[in-house]
């Protein structure tokens, strides 16, 4: 045997063929490469089964978030289904309704523990809405329950929306670039690209607000310019 057949049997037997069958035609070395792909096929289907039984949604480490901040009062006018929910029956304001990271597809997970349920409500509007964050965003973000909602609290102590909904006054509106401005000063940042605001007509239906880990503004990803506020902003519903 030659330092070329020599070669050729070592590769068969790599590959798992019989050092006989090498020389036996094409058609034998094209059959194994069809059972070795079926083979890697299988596997990987088995692979996908096994993480989806385990029912475990796969982590990744979250470098930017997108905060989105409901007016509850329009919130609650637009959702039917929340109006008798804890977070539509409390005092007009505004309220973290998701934190989701910026660069993300679907998620979803089980269920809070009560304990975990308890601890989120302490910095969320409802149990309700604490749970389908986390299904939704939280589970996915790399973070435990403990820790994603502990971030999502700084963020709100960093941006404190008590005083936007007196900007409104009497007159219930407010022009875009006023409460712009105000929000902006919170974050201590000059850049509005880290900051959506979204309208329905005039009623300001969100704010969208894009931090970094250390709650450092980032620019948001661009959204259709016909969800955006333009001119003056409505909150409806303001108790000011």
């Amino acid at each position: 045997m030659n330092i070329y057949d020599r070669m050729r049997s070592r590769s068969a037997r790599l590959c798992g063929a019989r050092p006989g069958a090498v020389a036996s035609g094409a058609g034998h070395s094209r059959g194994g490469q069809m059972r070795r792909r079926r083979y890697a096929w299988h596997a990987a289907i088995g692979i996908v089964i096994l993480a989806a039984a385990s029912g475990a949604p796969a982590q990744t480490a979250v470098s930017d978030w997108v905060a989105e901040i409901v007016w509850v009062p329009q919130y609650c006018r637009d959702h039917a289904n929340e109006r008798i929910g804890d977070a539509c029956v409390g005092q007009p304001g505004f309220a973290l309704r998701r934190l989701r990271p910026m660069q993300q597809g679907a998620c979803m997970s089980r269920s809070l523990s009560d304990a975990d349920t308890d601890n989120a409500t302490r910095v969320i509007a409802s149990a309700r809405w604490a749970q389908d964050m986390w299904r939704r965003d939280g589970a996915c973000s790399g973070l435990r329950p403990a820790e994603y909602f502990d971030f999502a609290g700084r963020l709100g102590r960093r941006l404190d929306m008590s005083s936007l909904a007196s900007l409104a006054g009497s007159a219930g509106s407010v022009d875009r670039s006023v409460f712009e401005r105000e929000i902006l000063r919170d974050q201590n940042s000059p850049d509005s690209s880290s900051l959506v605001l979204r309208c329905d007509g005039t009623a300001l239906t969100q704010i969208e607000v894009c931090v970094n880990a250390e709650l450092d503004p980032v620019a948001c990803e661009r959204v259709k310019p016909r969800t955006l506020c333009r001119g003056a902003i409505e909150l409806r519903g303001n108790s000011h």
